[in-house]
């Protein structure tokens, strides 16, 4: 007699739990800045900027990275040209509109000065034949950024010249990338001396450390790092870290200034491609998880915005122009774009969620009047899951259940509705909560809760003009971390899970009130005095008329050693003039009763938290006393 074993597959495993308490703070913050950023491809035109760009409010994205192309037939042309008397004419008009787009979203700009113009060679993607005028150019286009006042903008030279010959010459070498980062920096410095600088835009991993170790021969201004990784970033991003701890430079910022998981030459964005699909959703939650783990990268911007395209309906089988959050010919938002969306509505402060099953990965964030939890299935069966809540911020309120799935908040779903729509509502009226459903394969869901006061920490708060940040990164493999919103002007600093850490950002800043309010919030544990180091502190450097930095204020609560011999790396760059102890979780400042006489208007605001023990963390809130 024969026996057989029959062997069955389920499409889902038993019920999967994940429990959240929102009691219980973890980290790292869910920044707005870091993560939210987005690349938008010269090759576009006006009517899709005008039609789609205003959707970024929807985003909550803080940074937009766009290529000039000069010398390339993109999106607003040449903008400079010599006349008859062989001086240089610009048309400005084009980019302004872009500009002023992104702007009113409350989102800054990363300004790529790619390639070469006709006025200064012949072959866009070639150096330099006249390197005067191109400094010329990057002088006025420089001017041009400061008189229109883009808050905390930066300039980043050239894209991608290792990666020949799409944007750099077989025959040129590094070498020639130096001569351009000198003369175009010359120029920017000579238009902005507070302009905020970087490069390479590195498609590879072989310029960063001999263009590092170029910067401190020369002594050339660099204030950020930036790479190009499509696929997995940890090895671009190791690179580039492990070029910097090894160029002795810790100011200098880590920028992905384009990104994607997907890769273009395998196909994985062209149409109908994994970019295309409801898939790219989850995808970008676990972009986000891993993005979120490196303190010393400031803004990862993502590929592309709007999908690539000069106006005319893109073939769905064209290669590598499929990859937008936006469908160029259509408009619509795609599953990536909504996925953006939700990360926009969490809140940014991370509070602690478990799952007992590995595929199946979270967040869940807070503020007093909203909370969120996001999940996505990374895996390929279908789960029942119950999610558990405990401790919700607020015991009355309404809850909001949305998905992104191959039926839901996908433009290809049926009847192409491309916005997210609310699947399930809940009255809340406890701090407890239970929810039970399903979570399909490779699929996300996202629960809102709000109590309905439309209240939010991520509103604007104009509280002053920032010229640009100043960072230090005193150890880049360490959890220490700092997030500054330049939105809503709240900073959080943290220690992750170390003893000793120096968590400190520098807001170069004008236009500031004359009286204003500050409020220390602390979560985790307690701020320990562990060395002479320890603290916790508010300061405040002053540039008098000659724009040198000659007095500063620093505000603690007791957690200050007069004996400290760590010192910070911009304004007077010594320690505090004037010292005064308060109440950091709520105190007030009076400018007048500090700035010097010819005190010029701008300031350094410097928030530090340094050497305080493992898991403790701020929130600091600073608002115009009315």
């Amino acid at each position: 007699m024969l026996s057989f074993v029959v062997f069955t597959f389920s499409l889902s495993y038993s019920q999967i739990k994940v429990d959240v308490d929102f009691d219980k703070h973890t980290d790292f913050p869910l920044s707005k800045s870091k993560v939210g950023g987005l690349y938008q491809t010269p090759w576009t035109t006006t009517t899709w900027l005008e039609r789609d760009i205003p959707k970024i409010c929807e985003l909550e994205s803080r940074s937009m990275r766009y290529e000039i192309a000069w010398g390339q037939r993109s999106y607003g042309n040449e903008m400079v040209t010599k006349n008859e008397n062989g001086s240089l004419d610009f048309d400005f008009s084009s980019i302004d509109l872009f500009t002023g787009l992104v702007s009113n979203c409350n989102s800054n700009l990363v300004m790529c000065h790619s390639y070469t113009p006709k006025v200064a060679g012949e072959i866009a993607v070639s150096p330099p034949t006249d390197y005067q005028t191109y400094k010329e150019v990057n002088k006025r286009f420089a001017q041009h950024w400061k008189d229109m006042k883009l808050q905390n903008h930066y300039i980043e030279i050239w894209n991608e010249p290792d990666n020949p010959p799409h944007f750099f010459p077989v025959s040129a070498s590094i070498e020639d990338y130096f001569e351009i980062y000198r003369y175009a920096t010359e120029g920017i410095l000579e238009a902005n001396p507070d302009a905020k600088i970087g490069g390479t835009a590195s498609a590879w991993r072989e310029w960063h450390a001999p263009f590092l170790q170029k910067c401190n021969e020369k002594g050339w201004i660099l204030h950020y790092l930036s790479g190009h990784n499509y696929g997995d970033p940890a090895p671009q991003l190791m690179s580039m870290r492990k070029a910097l701890i090894q160029a002795n430079r810790p100011e200098i910022e880590m920028l992905m200034t384009e990104y994607s998981p997907y890769i273009p030459w395998i196909g994985e964005t062209w149409g109908a491609g994994l970019v295309e699909r409801f898939e790219a959703a989850m995808t970008f939650f676990n972009a986000v998880e891993k993005f979120l783990t490196y303190p010393d990268l400031t803004y990862v911007h993502w590929a592309q915005y709007i999908d690539t395209g000069h106006g005319a309906p893109i073939p769905p089988d064209r290669k590598g122009d499929k990859m937008g959050l936006i469908d160029a010919n259509s408009g619509k938002r795609k599953a990536l774009f909504n996925a953006f969306r939700i990360y926009g509505m969490m809140p940014v402060d991370r509070y602690e969620l478990t799952s007992d099953y590995a595929d199946i990965k979270g967040f869940a964030s807070a503020d007093p009047n909203n909370a969120g939890i996001v999940l996505w299935n990374t895996g390929r069966l279908h789960q029942e899951i119950t999610i558990s809540v405990n401790n919700l911020p607020f015991s009355l309120g309404e809850g909001k259940l949305y998905r992104i799935d191959s039926s839901n908040s996908w433009y290809e779903t049926a009847g192409r509705v491309d916005t997210m729509r609310v699947i399930e509502t809940f009255n809340i009226d406890s701090k407890e909560f239970r929810w039970t459903g399903s979570l399909p394969e490779l699929s996300v869901i996202f629960i809102k809760f709000e109590d309905l006061t439309g209240k939010t920490e991520l509103s604007l708060n104009p509280f002053a003009y920032v010229i640009k940040t100043h960072h230090w990164f005193e150890n880049r493999n360490e959890p220490t971390y700092t997030d500054f919103d330049f939105k809503t002007w709240i900073t959080r600093m943290g220690m992750g899970d170390v003893q000793s850490g120096n968590a400190v950002i520098g807001v170069y800043a004008e236009n500031i009130p004359s009286e204003f309010n500050v409020k220390y919030q602390f979560s985790g544990n307690t701020p320990l005095k562990i060395d002479i180091n320890s603290t916790v502190n508010f300061r405040i450097d002053f540039q008098n008329s000659a724009g040198e930095y000659v007095k500063s204020v620093l505000f603690h609560d007791g957690l200050y050693d007069l004996k400290r011999d760590s010192k910070i790396n911009w304004g007077t760059k010594e320690h505090t003039d004037i010292i005064e102890k308060v109440d950091l979780k709520n105190f007030n400042v009076k400018i007048s009763k500090y700035a010097p006489s010819d005190w010029n208007g701008k300031v350094v605001i410097t928030y530090q938290m340094q050497n305080t023990g493992a898991n403790s963390r701020v929130k600091v809130f600073i608002k115009e006393n009315k």
